[in-house]
C-alpha cells in the first residue's frame, strides 16, 4: 500500500513536470512566430500603400484644380513615319485627318495603356480617357515630333451667363500644350497655323448641336492677350433652311472683284453690310457644280464642305480680323444666319446679336450709344411703302413693308 502511494506520487509529479515542459514550449514557439507574423503583414500593408502611391501620382493629371471635360487633337504625322504607336493609331482610319480624344481630367491617364496596346483603331468619338501629358509620356517622342496637343477646356453656361432666348451654351477655351492660347495668338494662328485650324474644325464639327451659332469674346485691340474661346448653343431657326443653300441675296458681292483689302482667296470674300459697320466673310459658291447643301449655315459647312474650303474660310477670317483691328476696329466674331441661307461669318463692330452677358458688357452704354449713332439702321426711315385701309375691317396697313433679311 505505502509503495502503490509513493508510485502514484512519483508518476504525478512526471505528469505535471511533462505538462509544464509542453507548456512552455509551445508559448516560446508562439511568442517567436507571433511577431513574424505580424511583420509579415505590416510590410505587405505599407508596400501596398507605396504602389497605390506611386501609381496614383503617375496617372494624376497636373491640372487637378480644374476638374472637368477636355478635349485633345492627336496630330498626325504628315511624314508618312509608321514606326510608332501614336501614328499608327491616328492614321489607321479611313481619313488621315485628326483625331478629337475626349479627356476626364479627373481621372487623368488611366487609360493611357489603354490607348498605347489596344487595337489599331481611330479614337474619334470613342472616349478614350488619355491626358495630354500621358500622350507624351506613353508615345515619348513620338507626340513631339508629331506637333503640339491642342487642347479645349470645355465649360457648361447657364442662365446667369446667358442672355434672354438662351438656357444653355458650352464654353471651350482653347489650350497648347496645356498652356491657355490667347485672343491675339489665335488671330496669327488662324492665318498660319493648320493644325490649329484642324483643331477648331473638329469643335465645330463634333462639339457643337446641329443647329447651332457659335460666338467668339470681343477684341478692341491687338495686343489682347486674355484667353481665346469658342462659345456654342442651339439656334433650331437655322433649321427653317432644311440645309438648302441659297446665295442670290449675296449675288452682287459675289459679282465684284476677286479679291479685296480683307481676303487674298479667290475661293473666299468679305464684304460691309449696308450699314457699313459689320463684315461679313463667306465663301463663293462654287463653280464645279457642287451642291449648295453645306453651304446652308456654319455647322452645315463644319460637316460636309470639303476640308481645304474649311481651311481658306478659317485663313480669310483671321486675315480679316487682323486687318479690321489694325484699322482700329473692334471685331465680335460670330455667326447668325437666320436671314440668309447662305455661310457668312460675321466680323461685328459691337456685339449686337450676342447672347452671352459678359460679352455685351465687355461695352459700356455710352459706346453702345456711339456706335448706333455713328452707323444709323437705314432701314428704319426706309422701306415704308405707302398706307392702306382695309374696306372690311378698317386696319390700316402699310405696303412694300417686307423685312429685308438681316446681314
Amino acid at each position: 500500500s505505502v509503495v502503490g502511494t509513493i508510485a502514484g506520487g512519483i508518476a504525478s509529479l512526471g505528469g505535471a513536470s511533462v505538462a509544464l515542459t509542453v507548456g512552455t514550449t509551445a508559448a516560446a514557439v508562439i511568442g517567436g512566430v507571433v511577431p513574424v507574423v505580424g511583420f509579415l503583414i505590416l510590410g505587405c500593408l505599407v508596400g501596398w500603400a507605396v504602389y497605390r502611391h506611386r501609381k496614383s501620382n503617375q496617372t494624376q493629371s497636373p491640372t487637378q484644380s480644374d476638374a472637368g471635360t477636355r478635349h485633345y487633337l492627336l496630330p498626325n504625322d504628315d511624314r508618312g513615319d509608321k514606326d510608332n504607336d501614336l501614328n499608327n493609331l491616328v492614321n489607321s482610319g479611313p481619313e488621315k485627318s485628326p483625331t478629337l480624344v475626349d479627356v476626364d481630367v479627373t481621372a487623368g491617364a488611366q487609360s493611357a495603356d489603354n490607348l498605347q496596346t489596344g487595337q489599331q483603331r481611330p479614337v474619334r468619338n470613342v472616349g478614350d480617357l488619355v491626358a495630354a501629358p500621358e500622350v507624351s509620356r506613353c508615345f515619348g517622342s513620338a507626340a513631339e515630333k508629331a506637333g503640339p496637343v491642342w487642347g479645349a477646356q470645355e465649360t457648361t453656361l447657364g442662365p446667369d451667363d446667358l442672355r434672354k432666348g438662351v438656357k444653355t451654351a458650352k464654353r471651350f477655351r482653347v489650350t497648347r500644350n496645356e498652356t491657355n492660347v490667347s485672343r491675339r495668338e489665335a488671330v496669327t494662328l488662324l492665318q498660319n497655323d493648320k493644325s490649329f485650324r484642324e483643331h477648331l474644325i473638329a469643335l465645330f464639327r463634333d462639339k457643337a448641336p446641329k443647329y447651332y451659332r457659335f460666338e467668339c469674346p470681343p477684341m478692341k485691340s491687338l495686343d489682347d492677350n486674355d484667353n481665346f474661346e469658342v462659345i456654342f448653343y442651339e439656334y433650331p431657326e437655322l433649321e427653317r433652311w432644311k440645309d438648302r443653300g441659297d446665295p442670290k441675296q449675296f449675288n452682287n458681292q459675289f459679282k465684284r472683284q476677286e479679291t479685296n483689302e480683307y481676303t487674298s482667296s479667290d475661293e473666299i470674300t468679305a464684304f460691309l453690310n449696308p450699314r457699313k459697320c459689320n463684315l461679313l466673310v463667306c465663301p463663293r459658291p462654287p463653280s464645279n457644280g457642287q451642291d449648295y447643301a453645306c453651304y446652308c449655315h456654319i455647322g452645315q459647312f463644319m460637316r460636309e464642305a470639303p476640308d481645304d474650303k474649311k481651311h481658306q474660310l478659317l485663313q480669310a477670317v483671321g486675315h480679316a480680323m487682323q486687318k479690321r483691328l489694325e484699322q482700329g476696329h473692334s471685331v465680335c466674331l460670330n455667326s447668325y444666319g437666320a436671314t440668309v441661307p447662305w455661310l457668312h461669318v460675321r466680323l461685328d463692330l459691337w456685339p449686337q446679336y450676342t447672347r452671352v452677358k459678359a460679352y455685351k458688357n465687355a461695352f459700356t452704354p455710352q459706346e453702345w450709344s456711339g456706335f448706333q449713332e455713328q452707323y444709323p439702321n437705314p432701314r428704319k426711315n426706309n422701306n415704308k411703302g405707302s398706307i392702306r385701309v382695309s374696306r372690311q375691317s378698317g386696319r390700316r396697313s402699310r405696303s412694300g413693308s417686307r423685312k429685308p433679311g438681316r446681314v
